[in-house]
């Protein structure tokens, strides 16, 4: 085996320790899983599980990062926040950003869930933690509206964070609003024309 093949082998085996943790966490709760039932899912032994993380805490903060992850994936995706030129081309990155979002509520909607309404409530430490994460999620759309004003299609009047912070709201909210602990999104269609009209009227350049 080579140096790389153990390296690889090595962040395989974490990964799975994380994804088995999520299932469970997500299925029964953090407080009710242990570290016996995550190395249990895996047939793997507490000496494996104590390779990679130090506590049950510690693949917790895994978890956080892996769905957290998961959310900036879908928020930012593959779309240049300076490639848009118009109001309509800033739409209908919203509009793609908006569906992503949506996609994912409806592959993992228990992930959602925990990770906007969950964690947070677990300890204070995890509250900052996710203070942090949405800070970092509005960076993201402070991008786009900072390229909007710049380039004359949004209201150059507009402060680029309290305007990032409306729209990630909007998002969130269009997205888990409807998770009700059915784990069904709200429509897609009928949110995005929403998010479309308010930053049309209330963001864009007259």
């Amino acid at each position: 085996m080579t140096a790389q093949e153990a390296v690889d082998r090595l962040e395989a085996r974490r990964a799975d320790l994380v994804h088995a943790a999520s299932d469970l966490i997500l299925s029964k709760g953090y407080r009710n899983t242990s570290v016996a039932d995550i190395v249990s899912a895996l047939g793997l032994s507490h000496g494996t599980f104590y390779n990679y993380f130090d506590s049950r805490r510690d693949v917790l903060d895994a978890v956080i990062d892996y769905g957290s992850q998961r959310l900036a994936d879908r928020l930012v995706g593959s779309d240049d926040p300076g490639s848009a030129t118009t109001l309509d081309d800033f739409l209908a990155q919203l509009d793609r950003i908006n569906r992503r979002l949506h996609e994912l509520v409806a592959d993992e909607p228990r992930l959602v869930q925990f990770i906007v309404f969950e964690a947070a409530s677990i300890d204070q430490e995890l509250v900052q933690r996710m203070l942090t994460a949405y800070q970092g999620f509005v960076s993201s759309n402070r991008s786009y509206v900072e390229n909007g004003i710049e380039k004359g299609f949004l209201r150059s009047d507009l402060d680029s964070e309290v305007a990032s912070e409306a729209l990630l709201t909007m998002l969130l909210s269009s997205t888990v609003g409807a998770l009700g602990g059915q784990g069904v999104a709200a429509d897609v269609s009928v949110s995005s024309a929403a998010l479309v009209d308010f930053v049309r009227h209330g963001m864009g350049a007259q």
